[in-house]
């Protein structure tokens, strides 16, 4: 018998020995990591500070997959550690103002465009849903006579 059988002989064994013993295997692993864990914390760690592009894209493609769990962990941690929370918001905002405000401008004209309840309610102040209904197709009607008057001039 040549190498190459003996290792294709070798190889269909192992491969039959893991697909019968799989939960083993799982276990046993499983029990090694526990008791190795903090070796590989460390060996992940050093892996991030020398792979950090590739680090990067792995957090990205995890989080991308696991959307929803990201977003309940991040809750219940603000939850846990509103104080940290908070000082982390103020930090943000500090950091980013020119960023923020470039957003809240989109937002607003956005708001505005649509007629939003929250641009109809700067207009009239707090009132009843039915008056902001009144007023938005009262704002849609004006828009739309400047709208016909601009139309108007050009031609």
């Amino acid at each position: 018998m040549c190498e190459e059988e003996k290792r294709n002989k070798e190889r269909a064994r192992d491969k039959a020995y893991r697909a019968a013993n799989r939960e083993r295997r799982r276990e046993q692993n499983r029990a090694w990591y526990a008791a190795n864990r903090e070796r590989m914390r460390e060996l992940r760690r050093a892996w991030k500070v020398a792979n950090p592009e590739r680090a990067r894209a792995q957090q990205v493609a995890y989080r991308a997959r696991n959307l929803e769990r990201v977003r309940a962990r991040l809750r219940a941690w603000k939850v846990a550690n509103p104080e940290r929370a908070r000082a982390q918001q103020v930090a943000y905002r500090l950091n980013h103002r020119d960023e923020i405000s470039r957003r809240r401008k989109i937002a607003d004209s956005h708001v505005r465009a649509t007629l939003g309840d929250r641009y109809v309610r700067q207009l009239v102040g707090d009132v009843p849903p039915e008056v902001l209904e009144v007023k938005r197709q009262l704002v849609k009607l004006k828009r739309e006579i400047r709208k016909a008057k601009q139309n108007e001039n050009h031609e």
